[in-house]
C-alpha cells in the first residue's frame, strides 16, 4: 500500500513538473517574440529619426521668432508606419498561434501505461 502511495505521489510530482515546463516554454516563447518584434522596429525607429529631419524645419522669421515648418509630405510617415505596424503584429500573432498549436498537441498526448509517450 505504501509503495502505491509513493508511486501516486511521484506521478503527481511528474505531472506538475511537466505543467511547469510547459508554462516556462510559453514564457520563453513570449520573450523571444518580444525581442524579435523589438529588432524589427529598431531599424524603423532609426529611419523615423532620419525622416523627422526632412519633415520638420525650424528657423527664425524676420521678427526673430522661432518658426516650425511642416512639410506637406509629413503624411508619408503614418501612411507607412501604421500599415507596417499592423502587418508585423499580424505576422507575430499568426506565428504565435502556429507555435502554440505545435506545443499544445504534444502536451496533451495520452501517455501509455509505462508513463512514456
Amino acid at each position: 500500500m505504501g509503495s502505491q502511495m509513493d508511486s501516486r505521489t511521484n506521478l503527481d510530482i511528474a505531472n506538475l513538473t511537466s505543467k511547469i515546463a510547459r508554462d516556462a516554454q510559453k514564457d520563453s516563447s513570449s520573450m523571444i517574440t518580444i525581442a524579435a518584434v523589438t529588432m524589427v522596429f529598431l531599424p524603423g525607429t532609426f529611419i523615423s529619426a532620419v525622416f523627422s529631419m526632412a519633415f520638420f524645419n525650424t528657423g527664425m522669421d524676420d521678427n526673430g521668432k522661432a518658426t516650425l515648418e511642416v512639410s506637406p509630405l509629413v503624411w508619408y510617415f503614418p501612411a507607412v508606419t501604421v500599415p507596417l505596424t499592423v502587418l508585423v503584429l499580424g505576422v507575430w500573432e499568426f506565428w504565435r498561434r502556429k507555435r502554440q498549436a505545435k506545443i499544445m498537441p504534444a502536451a496533451n498526448q495520452p501517455r501509455d501505461k509505462e508513463g512514456s509517450n
